[in-house]
């Protein structure tokens, strides 16, 4: 009897350490503080999340299992989920300048160009599968969207196919209101990139890659800095900063470019689009609206994750997303949007 006893609390104890558990943290800069959005978070059996907005995520695991931390631009950390720390810093990658080639600014730029026009043409019709979330709020109103779709990946999202997903409202007071949401173009944001192609934007925002790329281009619009990392691996990493240096009548797309130094690939995109003024119009203090998007390079090519913040008051870009209700759940094509969202509420199908 007591070798029975004994066998079963050894496997309670054994069973308690590798139960699903949950577990939250927020992360953020070592050095400043800041909250990290869009952190990848693995295991090491494969399963992972990423950060939201506000650098909070909730990972089921087990005690014992270690977590690992990336993210472009940051030295890699791990912790055990049972060790981990409320708040986890993650240190920046160190500036690297000893030994270093010195490339002037429109060089790197005109480099990543060729090697993304390049995966462009090699993976221009690969597709993946996307989760994609739309959350507008307005006055007592907060609206979400929430849908699987497919799309072409090289280089920008595109050619987006829903294939099925919901409709999300809640009101403070409960009463019905007007959706918004369908009289937003929020679902343009997810085509945006540095490299934009067969997207509306494309016509109504000034990218970085633009069809007519050039060192003069870059110089009349952009204010150009930048520096160089130095990675995990012992490799090195441009970073650049593209600032507007104009007012135009058109959006422009700005931002810091994480861009490999060996293979000049795109890493990441932190960006935002800033409104124009349009001819005749009163000029206003220009809106603004901010963009992460984050590639990895996998076995069938150029991948690229998009993010944005679908709040109400930061919208651009051309067209509308009109009629979400009723195109989502039937197979209908429409181009979507990937942005940060809080799932939860009254849900219809």
């Amino acid at each position: 009897m007591r070798l029975l006893l004994l066998v079963i609390s050894f496997h309670c104890v054994f069973s308690s350490l590798h139960a699903q558990q949950s577990f939250h943290a927020r992360v953020v800069d070592a050095e400043t503080g800041e909250a990290l959005p869009f952190v990848n978070v693995y295991q090491a059996s494969g399963k992972g999340c990423v950060t939201n907005l506000e650098g909070d995520f909730t990972i089921s695991a087990g005690a014992e299992d270690s977590l690992r931390f990336s993210f472009v631009g940051y030295k890699t950390c791990r912790w055990k989920a049972g060790e981990m720390p409320g708040v986890v810093r993650m240190q920046p990658s160190a500036l690297s300048i000893a030994g270093v080639t010195v490339l002037s600014d429109e060089a790197i730029l005109t480099r990543a160009y060729k090697t993304l026009k390049n995966d462009l043409k090699a993976h221009a019709r690969e597709k993946m599968l996307y989760l994609n979330r739309i959350t507008i709020r307005s006055g007592g109103c907060e609206e979400m969207v929430e849908d699987f779709l497919t799309a072409r990946s090289a280089v920008n999202v595109r050619n987006m196919s829903v294939l099925s997903g919901q409709y999300w409202t809640r009101t403070v007071t409960g009463e019905q209101m007007m959706s918004q949401l369908q009289y937003t173009n929020l679902h343009n944001l997810m085509t945006a990139g540095p490299l934009m192609r067969q997207v509306p934007l494309e016509d109504y925002v000034i990218q970085p890659f633009p069809p007519t790329f050039s060192s003069s281009f870059l110089n009349y619009y952009y204010a150009l800095s930048s520096q160089t990392l130095q990675t995990d691996g012992g490799g090195l990493m441009y970073v650049v900063e593209m600032r507007p240096k104009v007012d135009t009548w058109k959006d422009i797309l700005y931002g810091k470019l994480y861009i490999d130094a060996r293979t000049f690939h795109l890493l990441r995109f932190d960006g935002a689009v800033r409104g124009g003024g349009r001819p005749g119009a009163a000029r206003h203090n220009p809106d603004s609206c901010p963009l992460h998007a984050q590639t990895g390079i996998h076995g069938s090519g150029e991948g690229i994750r998009a993010d944005s913040s679908g709040r109400a008051g930061r919208q651009h870009g051309a067209g509308r997303c009109g009629g979400c209700r009723r195109a989502l759940g039937k197979g209908r094509r429409r181009e979507g949007e990937s942005s940060e969202g809080h799932p939860g509420g009254r849900h219809r199908p």
